[in-house]
């Protein structure tokens, strides 16, 4: 029996990669749901730039 491990997004139960093709996901709506945070930037890395650094970079070229 494999383990089973938690969603990342409702903290559900998700089947292994082996048996779940939506893994680490629960199933294919979490997913989605996922994959929407990151397209509306839900999801950042934080960094050091101030954020007009992009203008002055791009006026120095």
């Amino acid at each position: 029996m494999h383990a089973m491990t938690a969603c990342p997004i409702c903290k559900g139960s998700a089947l292994p990669r082996t048996d779940n093709a939506d893994h680490p996901f629960c199933g294919s709506r979490c997913k989605l749901i996922d994959l929407g945070k990151w397209l509306g930037e839900a999801y950042r890395v934080p960094t050091q730039d101030s954020p007009d650094s992009d203008e002055h970079s791009e006026a120095a070229s």
